[in-house]
């Protein structure tokens, strides 16, 4: 939902939202010969007592590199109170919140196709334009077995 609708409909501020940060090269970077995407942070503040419901995925399995690609990095919520303790919220989980309450929720990082590069930065076609692949071979990549508990 767009900042400003949430801000105009209900008793909450968006207090950030940015492009979630891969965080450094390791297992679950998303790193690939193409790279997976990258999530989003929203941080919320509440202006008066609310329900607050979640149904998300990917928090306790990351999602999947294909072809080599390194797994992307899972979502995680908390909740900041007011009187400053740190509540954790499931992926599928309902609280009530109070006026100064704050909401944290990164999505998860898309897991990356191919092995990655030695330098760290993904490969390039001829020209410098991305090379391309297509569903089909990504498709034919992914082992269903592997990811069966996902």
């Amino acid at each position: 939902t767009d900042p400003e609708v949430l801000e105009l409909r209900f008793p909450v501020s968006i207090e950030r939202f940015s492009l979630r940060d891969r965080g450094p090269p390791g297992p679950c970077d998303g790193r690939g010969k193409f790279d997976g995407g990258v999530g989003v942070e929203r941080v919320y503040k509440f202006h008066a007592p609310m329900k607050l419901i979640l149904l998300a995925n990917r928090r306790r399995v990351p999602p999947y590199g294909m072809a080599g690609g390194h797994c992307g990095a899972a979502g995680e919520q908390y909740i900041l109170r007011g009187n400053g303790t740190r509540d954790e919220f499931g992926a599928c989980d309902e609280t009530d919140v109070s006026p100064g309450d704050v909401f944290y929720l990164a999505t998860p990082c898309g897991g990356g196709y191919g092995e990655p590069s030695s330098s760290g930065t993904p490969q390039r076609g001829e020209g410098g334009v991305e090379e391309t692949t297509t569903f089909s071979r990504m498709a034919s990549d992914f082992d269903p077995e592997r990811h069966a508990d996902d």
